[in-house]
């Protein structure tokens, strides 16, 4: 193993390690509805938007309560009538909290739309981590293979 695939290995390990504690840290604290508001659909009628942890889009009448779609997590986007109000209606993270690491350091933990774990250096705003949407466990793809780097022709 070349010391460039075993640094990309460590650092892949770490943000995954991160990853884990901060999904069971915001886990234990997130509310059971994330995201809850009544939107007008296409054909007129109204619908109340329920969104879940770990990224469960739900849509239930807004009279009888009746659920009219529901996607499993990470696929928000099968709706993108809902995804859009959804995305409109945001100014923030759904959740964010402060999370206590070793040595006094602090990390700030965000779950956003369309259900991304995000774990940031609360001192230097860098991201650490990143997770699948709908998945908070699951390390993006991106962060598992490290940064690619040029190699000179």
């Amino acid at each position: 193993m070349s010391a460039q695939a075993y640094i990309r290995d460590l650092a892949r390990k770490a943000a995954e390690n991160r990853l884990h504690a901060a999904a069971s840290f915001l886990e234990a604290q997130a509310p059971a509805v994330l995201f809850r508001k009544p939107m007008r659909t296409l054909d007129g009628t109204v619908v109340t938007v329920n969104f879940y942890w770990p990224g469960v889009l739900v849509e239930q009448d807004a009279e009888t309560g009746e659920i009219v779609a529901q996607t499993p997590p990470g696929k928000a986007a099968d709706r993108p009538h809902t995804a859009a109000f959804i995305r409109r209606s945001l100014r923030e993270p759904l959740i964010q909290r402060t999370m206590r690491v070793a040595r006094g350091s602090f990390h700030r933990v965000r779950f956003e739309w369309p259900g991304v774990l995000r774990v940031v250096d609360a001192r230097t705003g860098e991201t650490l981590a990143e997770s699948q949407a709908g998945h908070p466990y699951q390390l993006k793809s991106w962060f598992v293979h490290g940064p690619q780097t040029e190699t000179a022709a």
